[in-house]
């Protein structure tokens, strides 16, 4: 059963009107547009999927860590290994390459979309100085996996001191340093 407005309302409503004191009110949306995490996809097929993003309200774009990963080419990346190699074009990482993210990046800001990219600093990795190799093949590019005056270079202790605590996985975390930034062994002062 459809109710109707009391009587009094609609004549105050037609009286405002009839008058020219009736003022239209327009409700206009203050929130951020919204993100999208688009972690499952090539940076080519979001390109080409740019403008179902836009037509779809979207502002921004959170990709996952674009970098060389410690597991291989098909990690989603937050084992960092290589933090400069993007991918190229002979070894590409999960979701493409370099230029391929670049050409992305300016497809995303010329449709007025923006691009976060999750960079988690202490993120590594699970290789250290036990994993076979690692040490020969020079470690984690861009870090110092062990120095003269520390041995765990700019890493935290492979053999955690006695006031670690454990994660639900039950690997220690030092509850001091992750990665110390030795900077005498990059020549700055």
């Amino acid at each position: 059963m459809r109710r109707l407005l009391p009587a009094w309302i609609v004549c105050v409503a037609i009286a405002a009107i009839a008058s020219g004191t009736a003022v239209p009110v327009l409700a206009e949306d203050q929130s951020p547009p919204p993100i999208l995490q688009w972690f499952e996809s090539s940076y080519q097929t979001i390109e080409e999927r740019t403008p179902d993003l836009f037509l779809a309200g979207y502002g921004f774009v959170w990709l996952p860590p674009p970098f060389r990963a410690d597991q291989g080419n098909f990690s989603a990346g937050y084992d960092v290994y290589d933090r400069f190699d993007l991918g190229r074009p002979d070894r590409p990482t999960l979701y493409g390459i370099e230029d391929g993210l670049r050409s992305l990046a300016k497809v995303l800001h010329r449709a007025g979309v923006g691009l976060h990219i999750d960079f988690v600093i202490n993120h590594n990795g699970s290789s250290n100085l036990s994993t076979p190799g690692f040490a020969e093949a020079g470690g984690y590019p861009g870090l110092a996996i062990t120095l003269p005056h520390d041995i765990d270079g700019d890493f935290h202790s492979a053999s955690p001191p006695a006031s670690t605590t454990s994660d639900r996985r039950g690997s220690s975390i030092s509850p001091t340093k992750r990665i110390t930034v030795h900077q005498k062994s990059r020549g700055c002062p």
